[in-house]
């Protein structure tokens, strides 16, 4: 399996990770804080991993929040940029803190 298809791969399993029982309906798994996602590790798995996580959080959050496809207009690299400066800002807040901030404002720029 090449590298593209293991970040597919983990993606997916983040992404049903994220499913939440009656018991944690509003836990976060995978979660880590700002100055955590700016140490990022040589290892591209495991910046996949990361990059899925919060690519999965806010496909999550929009569907849950909103009838609106916040991601079309924005690509993934353009997300992940945002999501650097935010946390360079920021590097106390997680990063469902910066998913939040940025639905907000693709939310806005939307309507």
């Amino acid at each position: 399996m090449g590298d593209r298809g293991k970040v597919a791969l983990v993606a997916a399993m983040v992404l049903f990770s994220l499913i939440p029982s009656q018991a944690d309906a509003y836990k976060t798994s995978g979660d880590r804080s700002c100055g955590q996602w700016l140490i990022r590790s040589s290892n591209a798995f495991e910046q996949g991993a990361a990059q899925g996580w919060f690519m999965g959080y806010m496909t999550c959050m929009a569907r849950a929040t909103t009838n609106i496809d916040l991601l079309s207009p924005v690509d993934a690299p353009s997300i992940m940029a945002w999501v650097d400066n935010y946390c360079r800002a920021n590097p106390l807040d997680k990063l469902s803190d910066a998913g939040v901030k940025l639905g907000s404002a693709l939310i806005r720029r939307l309507r």
